[in-house]
């Protein structure tokens, strides 16, 4: 069943109830209205007979009583009938009115009777007749027929009826009829996302509704595809990087396995061939690394635990220093500064902004690494001497496979990734990164990570 259909009739299944309770209410209160002005006018006129009556003298059973009994107003409709003080019939108005039966004293208020045998269907009251001098005389009992308050009441239902009728199909009609603006974002979803699963097409975007919970629905499929779309364009990238970078290095080993095979080289010009087989080996495997880190930029760091970060650190900047001895090395930092994170992924982070400092470094330049404690926050600074990022490559630097102008020209390796993968690492672990750098002095790049208490002094040495 179409959802438009579904909706139509869920919303008559909770209008029927309303509006039946709304004819149930108008019918009680129409009802309740003419049987109260029945009752008023069935009143009005026993009084007003009630008063006339006792002019008549005597009072008693006879024709002369009659006929002036007779020539009492009485409007159409209205029926009487008048009784001594012992109950016996002195006058009936009509011969319906000889079925009125004699009421009780207490029987003022109209109430409603059925004579026989017309079974006719009778408002009736009671009421005293008194002489102006106060003496009982008798009583009158009057009675108006129920039968056309009865008829405009089943008018009155059948109408109600009617308008319920009506108002349950046109509002049916215009609920189904509303529905489909309401369900065109949903109608236009579908193909829309049958085209992406066919055409992987991620450029299209969903046009908007001007308000409502659909506009709601609608932005966030927009978002999930422009996601989508981030998503594929960075697989695109990723591979189109990564066939681009394995090429050199694998076209050079294979060059040098065909050398090895088909010539005899001297001994020099061997171990030459086949060292270089190993720095390019090296560069694929450095390449591989950081591409693997780039697809797990999303992921959570696995594996928290507490750990020393100076320990750490200092543990990468000793390793690192000792294999690089063209640059000059200084540490400043100590104690015993707790954090929650992989070790692996924090090596890596950190190993990162070394070589990141050091490749943009001329020998004999300056690399420095400093850690300190503010306020719960470990700041980590890696500091170089180096050429300095302009301020147009700034904006770009934490961006995937983004080399700078001085890293293209200084090296012809590199993934460009290094500093996107600290970037993500130090996400990952609820930190952030920053760097202030300056052409021709250098530059400063930080990374800030929640740190557990008790953090201790520092020292500084340098190498």
């Amino acid at each position: 069943m179409p959802l438009r259909l579904r909706l139509t009739i869920f919303y008559m299944a909770a209008l029927l109830p309303t509006i039946t309770v709304l004819c149930l209410v108008a019918d009680y209160l129409g009802s309740t209205r003419l049987h109260h002005q029945l009752d008023g006018d069935l009143q009005s006129n026993m009084e007003l007979l009630a008063t006339a009556i006792p002019s008549i003298q005597p009072l008693q059973a006879g024709d002369a009583s009659r006929s002036r009994i007779a020539s009492l107003y009485a409007p159409a409709g209205f029926e009487f009938k008048l009784f001594d003080e012992d109950g016996s019939t002195i006058y009936a108005s009509s011969p319906a009115a000889e079925a009125l039966p004699g009421l009780e004293a207490t029987d003022s208020r109209p109430r409603s009777v059925v004579t026989r045998p017309q079974d006719s269907r009778l408002r009736v009251a009671r009421t005293a007749v008194v002489s102006p001098a106060g003496q009982p005389l008798g009583f009158v009992v009057g009675a108006m027929s129920l039968d056309p308050t009865e008829a405009a009441i089943q008018s009155i239902r059948r109408v109600l009826i009617a308008a319920g009728g009506i108002a349950v199909v046109i509002s049916a009609l215009l609920c189904y009829l509303a529905a489909r603006p309401t369900l065109w974002p949903l109608k236009e979803l579908s193909p829309a996302i049958r085209d992406l699963t066919r055409q992987a097409d991620f450029s299209r975007r969903l046009p908007e509704p001007r308000f409502g919970e659909m506009r709601e629905l609608v932005q966030s499929v927009n978002s999930l595809i422009a996601r989508m779309e981030l998503a594929l364009l960075a697989q695109r990238g990723l591979v189109d990087y990564s066939s681009h970078e394995l090429k050199r290095p694998l076209t050079v080993i294979r060059t040098d396995v065909d050398v090895l095979n088909r010539f005899e080289l001297p001994e020099g010009e061997r171990r030459t061939t086949l060292a270089e087989i190993g720095i390019e080996t090296e560069v694929l495997v450095q390449i591989v690394s950081e591409l693997a880190t780039v697809s797990r930029r999303e992921e959570q760091a696995p594996n928290q635990t507490e750990l020393d970060f100076v320990t750490l650190c200092t543990s990468v900047y000793e390793r690192y220093s000792r294999r690089d001895q063209a640059h000059i090395y200084g540490f400043a930092g100590g104690g015993n500064v707790k954090v929650l994170g992989n070790p692996l992924r924090l090596e890596q982070m950190v190993l990162n902004l070394m070589e990141n400092a050091a490749q943009n470094t001329p020998a004999g330049g300056l690399v420095l690494m400093n850690i300190e404690t503010r306020n719960s926050i470990v700041r980590l600074s890696v500091t170089d001497t180096g050429a300095g990022i302009p301020e147009e490559e700034q904006p770009f630097v934490f961006e995937r496979f983004f080399r700078g102008r001085h890293a293209r020209h200084s090296r012809a390796d590199g993934a460009g990734l290094g500093l996107f993968v600290v970037q993500s690492i130090a996400e990952t672990h609820g930190g952030r990164v920053g760097f202030q750098s300056k052409v021709g002095k250098g530059s400063t790049f930080v990374i800030e990570i929640p740190a557990l208490p008790h953090p201790q002094a520092s020292f500084l040495t340098l190498t």
